[in-house]
């Protein structure tokens, strides 16, 4: 079963009595945080096109350099004050709450370890999935040749459905939790995992979360032209409103 849900509250009010091992498992992009910056507006696909786009003329290397540079320099705001007491709570319950992304791990650009600064961009809103499965902490586990890992309670999976790669890890580790509750703003990701669960016959409860919509139509592209051209000129990621002021003052 999967509800459409667009506050946390609506997830608490269809929650069941938690049992010791219940598994919660959290998106992290559009669910618990968001990018700050209008570019966020668009999808994966279509940001990943607005990046090539910009820096397709540079060399793989000084692409992710600047990309990497841009990541760390913006803020990732917390979508819901409340959280990380949801997720506390799930914890004090004795029920196991970990976060899954499709995003990469391992070096990329001036970041040494992107699982490492995502994980520390979480502990800045006080959330944190270490407890999660604390005897697998780091795993590396391949499915048909490209690697998931799961590191400190998050489970990076770039190149896999996460409902393939939630059903490997959860082999791996030789647990089968008596449900799994998972939260995702996507639609063809709760579907996935669905399909493993019922494969594997774990009760599953799916929540889309539609509390943080990216809109497209937010996204100004001669805006967006100038940051990256910014970023290539001076190696520096313009925040929204400080490159709205630079454009006025050159225009």
């Amino acid at each position: 079963m999967i509800h459409s849900v667009c506050k946390l509250q609506d997830i608490l009010n269809l929650l069941p009595d938690l049992q010791q091992e219940d598994l919660f498992v959290f998106d992290i992009n559009f669910v618990i945080v968001r990018p700050e910056g209008h570019i966020w507006g668009l999808k994966a696909k279509a940001l990943r096109n607005l990046i090539d786009r910009s820096l397709t003329d540079l060399p793989d290397a000084e692409r992710k350099y600047l990309w990497s540079i841009a990541l760390q320099t913006m803020q990732f705001n917390l979508i819901e004050k409340e959280m990380p007491k949801l997720i506390q709570s799930i914890c004090s319950a004795n029920a196991t709450a970990m976060a899954h992304t499709n995003a990469m791990f391992g070096p990329f650009g001036i970041i040494q370890k992107t699982e490492d600064w995502r994980r520390d961009m979480l502990k800045k809103h006080t959330i944190d999935f270490s407890a999660a499965f604390e005897k697998h902490a780091s795993t590396l586990l391949s499915i048909s040749n490209e690697n998931v890992l799961f590191e400190h309670g998050i489970l990076f999976s770039p190149h896999h459905q996460k409902g393939t790669a939630l059903a490997c890890f959860l082999k791996h580790v030789d647990y089968k939790p008596n449900r799994v509750f998972f939260i995702d703003d996507t639609k063809k990701n709760l579907l996935s995992v669905a399909k493993q669960m019922q494969e594997m016959n774990i009760p599953f409860t799916g929540f889309q979360y539609t509390g943080s919509p990216r809109n497209a139509s937010t996204v100004n592209f001669a805006l967006a032209e100038f940051q990256f051209n910014y970023l290539r000129k001076h190696k520096k990621w313009l925040s929204d409103s400080i490159a709205s002021e630079k454009m006025l003052k050159k225009n």
